[in-house]
């Protein structure tokens, strides 16, 4: 992090000199608050974008806050006055009631799943499909080497063989 230079020369240079001198090395970090810090870290990072030539970052708001301005006609961050507020009251309750009617019905398709879920364990669950027959050798067993008992006259590892 840069200090600035009237700073570094009331606390001193504690850079390689300082070292040599005794002094525990590196520059004194500043006496800064958190929200300093942040604002001196988000210059740097605008004056790097600037170097550089990259667009400068532009929040984009929230879903929710255009959500706000949509319903109340005002930013979030902007109080309203009680007319205003009585104007768009009926908004916001049609607002709220449709999403409690939406969470009702949420909450029926659950239970209905639940219930059809437990019919059909008391019916015996899923149908299992019918055990696979497998393919029994009616020959005996044959030689690797044999000829094939198929009688096409090659080895049986070349013709049915595994």
């Amino acid at each position: 992090m840069n200090i600035p230079p009237e700073v570094a020369r009331a606390q001193g240079n504690h850079g390689i000199k300082g070292a040599v001198h005794g002094i525990k090395g590196g520059r004194p970090r500043l006496d800064l608050t958190d929200e300093q810090r942040a604002e001196r870290r988000r210059q740097q990072q605008e004056a790097y974008r600037r170097r550089k030539g990259i667009p400068p970052v532009t929040p984009r708001p929230t879903k929710w806050v255009a959500d706000y301005v949509t319903l109340w006609g005002k930013s979030p961050w902007e109080p309203l006055t009680p007319e205003e507020f009585a104007q768009r009251e009926p908004f916001w309750n049609a607002r709220v009631h449709k999403e409690q009617e939406a969470a009702k019905l949420r909450e029926v398709e659950v239970q209905q799943r639940k219930l059809e879920r437990q019919k059909r364990r008391q019916e015996g669950g899923r149908q299992r499909p019918a055990p696979v027959a497998f393919r029994v050798a009616a020959t005996p067993s044959v030689g690797r080497n044999q000829p094939c008992p198929c009688g096409s006259g090659r080895k049986f590892k070349k013709c049915c063989g595994p």
